[in-house]
């Protein structure tokens, strides 16, 4: 079988060609297929080129045509709407939609153990990360309809352990009570320039006052954040003042969470040991060596020609948003953004052409506004960055701000607690 892009888009140049390349037509010629297709197949593929061929003849400049799409099994880039339970071989729920299998499960759960917001079905787009690792893998190639119960092994789910993971910390460390730093680090660090007298946070422990600036550097003082212990996700700190530096002394709690940052990103372990002047930090993930049975339905099935075809309905007037939503009672998506923001950009670009915020476009109203140009927008939302997403209920009521750039996962997840408000349901 002749092997052809997961879809085509003819235009209507490219068609154009096809039929001078025949001689005199009254209107474009099919492509002769290669004589490795099947029947079956073949046929398939010429009837999707003959309906692209006849939306052309109507009048429409571009066509899309998915060749090997089959509108009966999970692929690639499908929305799928499942119910699931995934656990471990000895029965320790991970995750599920099912509210009565979590009742049974409440006695057994794994490590890392979330339980979902609301108990409803869940859309998966295949090929993107999952809330389980694995689930993906699983429901490519099944049906509408089909259920099945699949153990996926540990290195297609969250990996082998690896030991070269496990890092030992001291107990007891020390904090110079001067800082040198340079503007370019100062700059990156707080997105703005030191001032003499200005306060900038340091680290989780400790404040600091810019007493210095010269051309090439600024002197920062530390001061604890506050007296007495601080609390953290790993357990708590003491910190107490010597002579030239400050000395933080830690209390770690075993399955407390350590965050360490690497560069531009934050490395999240446990402790899983402390022991005389040190303690032990895992940072293999808390399923990693688990093989994960997974019960899975499905239960309707989107191809993704469908949502290359949908659109959100965007408005971009506050008045006109307000007086959608008050009919229906649907909270309402409001962007702040502005045309120079590359992260902006990237929002809509991506995350807002995920399947999986698409599909929410009728539970929604959808409006994006340039606070870059409107400072009394960015004024009235206290935005402070960009992009910020804004959701309000149906009257303008802020519900909840989210500043900063939002992937397809995190955005979903921050708009299901919202999905049930609404009249209409």
């Amino acid at each position: 079988m002749t092997k052809f892009f997961p879809y085509l888009t003819i235009v209507l140049s490219a068609v154009l060609v096809f039929a001078c390349a025949a001689g005199p037509q009254k209107g474009p010629q099919e492509p002769a297929l290669s004589s490795q297709a099947d029947g079956a197949e073949s046929e398939a593929i010429m009837e999707k080129l003959n309906k692209a061929f006849e939306e052309i003849k109507q009048g429409k400049k571009n066509v899309n045509v998915y060749l090997d799409e089959d509108p009966g099994i999970v692929q690639i880039g499908d929305l799928v709407q499942v119910d699931y339970t995934a656990s471990l071989d000895d029965g320790a729920l991970i995750r599920t939609t099912l509210s009565e299998v979590a009742k049974a499960g409440a006695s057994k759960q794994a490590a890392g153990y979330k339980e979902p917001k609301s108990f409803v079905p869940e859309d998966v787009l295949v090929g993107a990360e999952t809330a389980v690792l694995g689930l993906g893998d699983v429901l490519a190639g099944m049906s509408a309809g089909e259920q099945k119960r699949v153990t996926v092994p540990p290195e297609k789910a969250y990996g082998l352990r690896d030991e070269n993971k496990v890092k030992d910390y001291p107990l007891v460390g020390t904090q110079p009570k001067t800082v040198e730093m340079a503007p370019e680090e100062y700059l990156a660090r707080y997105k703005k320039f030191p001032v003499e007298g200005a306060e900038v946070n340091y680290d989780p422990y400790f404040d600091a006052l810019v007493v210095e600036v010269a051309e090439d550097y600024a002197v920062l003082s530390m001061f604890p954040i506050q007296e007495g212990p601080v609390k953290d996700t790993f357990g708590t700190a003491v910190i107490t003042e010597g002579e030239d530096e400050m000395v933080v002394t830690l209390t770690p709690e075993i399955g407390g969470v350590f965050r360490l940052p690497v560069k531009e990103t934050i490395l999240e372990g446990r402790v899983v040991a402390t022991e005389g002047d040190s303690f032990t930090v895992d940072y293999n993930h808390p399923l990693a060596g688990e093989a994960i049975v997974f019960d899975v339905k499905v239960l309707s099935l989107t191809k993704a020609s469908v949502w290359k075809e949908t659109a959100l309905p965007w408005l971009e007037d506050y008045d006109e948003a307000i007086a959608a939503a008050k009919p229906t009672g649907k909270p309402i998506v409001l962007v702040l953004y502005a045309d120079w923001c590359g992260f902006c950009k990237k929002l809509f670009d991506r995350t807002m052409e995920d399947p999986r915020i698409k599909v929410l476009k009728d539970r929604f109203v959808w409006l994006k506004m340039d606070s870059g140009k409107d400072c009394a927008l960015k004024n009235k939302f206290e935005q402070e960055g960009f992009p910020m997403i804004v959701v309000l209920d149906s009257e303008g009521l802020v519900l909840e701000k989210m500043s900063g750039y939002r992937d397809a996962k995190t955005l979903r997840e921050g708009l299901e607690a919202y999905l049930g408000k609404t009249a209409t349901g």
